[in-house]
């Protein structure tokens, strides 16, 4: 008898470990078969590299940058091996087909040899919807072949995935790609963005330009990466979205300068500028209620600018300075002149007649000059909104409803006043019209109501005297008047020139920016522009003065170096500043606390 109970529990325990090892194998072939991305997916956060992905230039301009962040992010990376390096960079001479280029072939460079890392390659390539692969369209392209003697010498035993995209990835196409990298990624991989940012604007734009780069990357603000000044929007957003979906959604910036910073000088409209960061577990500091804005003066598209528009395209006239109206909120002008479908009365006019004095501007050529230079608000406050009576001011607003422009300052409406919300604060831009629409009374009493219901009040204030340079006494008279009724800045018009500047109570006021795109050249003084950009954060004003110039051919470019010196000087020469203030405006910066 207690044989055969030996028996039985022999046989019992035997049969239990024979089914507990059928459930282990069972186990083990269930988790054979999880695709290896799904492993990852669902492995610990610490798995992943420190930094799993950077942004770093490709200028070789900017060689100690670039060393920098290689350097730091292999230091970070340090109890991993990278094995796995994707590099992003923008398809500088648009070669190749499809939105990227991949390459499959082996780097041979000065540090050694690089090998392609095959098996991404592959899996990438399968989506025939967005990739192709072309190794020769790489042969060029300075944006992968500047950084791989940086890849072999900080992450040396690194396989490569080069990609070069085509501007205008939709957003849609970089969440893929984003996605495809994620999913096909290990504790040994790097996502590099190859990019440089600011272009062709000047070191004072560019200093802008960067401030609302950082706070877009930062933010993880898909919406303004869409049109922030970088020469590689796509992957950008690949980027962050890669970074987002491993969980690292902190941005450790790590340095920024400019081709002028390097060398010492103010490249103007050839300066580049540079920034440097990687993504790490957590969630940056994040910022809220920056609004920023790009100011500029009186735009006029008929009379003479009709012909130069109809020969040389809407584009010609900014065609130098079109990525000065990139990343900001708001890019606001005076709209000297109405909008209608009423042939032109100023085209072949003389000087002394009435007509040359009457503007229309043709509505398809107003909407695509505006809709291509990304000008979304108008003040229509000046003595020309009507120059084609009630019926023409009325069509000029219809059509600018039709453009999804927005207006403040119409004489059909006298009292009313615009307010725009951006990051949880309002802005109110109000008109005055020195030359009609509602009085100075009326002005302040608009005023002291914005300001009890908004954050920020901007006045823009058609006034003064045509061509004069400074000021006179009504212009400073009323300026001060509105200040005290409760105006954060004044912007004017109608000079045509250039004027000084003011600060009261704290507040700015800019007389005069002078012409934006306007058909007059019969003086240096008129040929002189100036636009602002301005930042609105933390209850500070930051200010970025940006001269600008109108060439022989009709076309605007940034002032250089020494031009833009003595203009400066001029302005903070004849400006009613003290000297710190003076200084700042010289160097095209100035910052006021609300």
């Amino acid at each position: 008898m207690q044989r055969q109970k030996k028996i039985v529990a022999i046989f019992a325990a035997g049969l239990f470990f024979a089914m507990m090892g059928g459930i282990f194998a069972r186990d083990n072939r269930i988790e054979k078969s999880i695709p290896e991305n799904k492993i990852f997916e669902t492995s610990p956060k610490t798995a992943l590299p420190e930094a799993v992905s950077f942004i770093s230039p490709h200028h070789l301009v900017a060689r100690k940058l670039i060393e920098n962040i290689f350097q730091k992010t292999a230091q970070i990376n340090k109890n991993h091996e990278i094995k796995k390096i994707v590099l992003i960079s923008p398809n500088h001479n648009n070669i190749g087909r499809g939105w990227a280029v991949l390459a499959d072939n082996d780097w041979e460079i000065e540090g050694g040899k690089i090998d392609a890392d095959k098996k991404m390659i592959r899996t990438l390539a399968e989506e025939a919807d967005i990739f192709s692969l072309d190794n020769e369209a790489f042969e060029q392209e300075h944006g992968i072949k500047n950084l791989l003697p940086f890849a072999k010498k900080y992450f040396p035993q690194a396989e490569i995935t080069p990609i070069m995209l085509r501007d205008g990835l939709s957003s849609s196409k970089a969440e893929k790609i984003a996605n495809l990298l994620a999913d096909n990624s290990d504790s040994g991989t790097v996502v590099i963005l190859s990019a440089d940012f600011s272009h062709y604007i000047g070191q004072t734009a560019s200093e802008m330009h960067d401030q609302i780069s950082l706070d877009s990357i930062n933010n993880f603000n898909y919406k303004k990466i869409s049109r922030i000044d970088i020469d590689c929007r796509g992957g950008l957003e690949i980027l962050l979205r890669y970074s987002e979906k491993l969980g690292r959604r902190k941005f450790n910036f790590l340095e920024k300068s400019s081709s002028s910073e390097i060398y010492g000088r103010d490249f103007g409209s050839e300066n580049t500028s540079y920034l440097t960061g990687y993504f790490s577990q957590g969630k940056g500091e994040l910022s809220f209620g920056a609004a920023s804005f790009m100011f500029f003066g009186d735009l006029m598209l008929d009379r003479g600018m009709r012909p130069l528009l109809k020969n040389k395209g809407v584009d010609w006239p900014t065609k130098k300075i079109h990525r000065l109206f990139w990343g900001q909120d708001f890019n606001v002008a005076n709209l000297e002149s109405a909008v209608t479908s009423n042939p032109s009365v100023s085209i072949n006019s003389r000087a002394k007649e009435k007509e040359h004095f009457s503007f229309t501007s043709d509505p398809e050529t107003t909407a695509s000059f505006l809709k291509s230079n990304h000008i979304n608000i108008l003040s229509l406050a000046n003595n020309h909104t009507d120059d084609f009576g009630e019926i023409g001011a009325q069509e000029t607003e219809n059509y600018l409803r039709e453009a999804s422009v927005d207006y403040f300052g119409s004489p059909l409406k006298k009292d009313a006043y615009l307010v725009k919300e951006i990051n949880n604060k309002k802005i109110a831009f109000i008109a005055y019209n020195r030359f009609g629409g509602a009085g100075e009374e009326s002005v302040a009493k608009s005023i002291k109501k914005a300001k009890s219901e908004n954050d920020l009040v901007v006045l823009m204030a058609h006034w003064g005297t045509e061509y004069a340079f400074l000021p006179d006494e009504k212009q400073i008279f009323l300026a001060r008047q509105f200040i005290d009724a409760g105006a954060d800045l004044i912007i004017g018009s109608h000079p045509h020139v250039v004027q000084p500047v003011e600060i009261y109570k704290n507040k700015a006021v800019f007389y005069s920016l002078g012409n934006f795109v306007f058909d007059q050249n019969f003086s240096e003084e008129v040929k002189i522009r100036l636009a602002l950009g301005i930042i609105y954060a933390d209850n500070k004003l930051s200010f970025y003065l940006i001269p600008l110039y109108l060439e022989r051919n009709g076309q605007l470019a940034i002032m250089q170096e020494e031009k833009r010196k003595n203009f400066l000087e001029k302005i903070a020469g004849s400006s009613k500043i003290d000297i710190s203030v003076k200084n700042s405006i010289i160097k095209g910066n100035l910052q006021l606390f609300n």
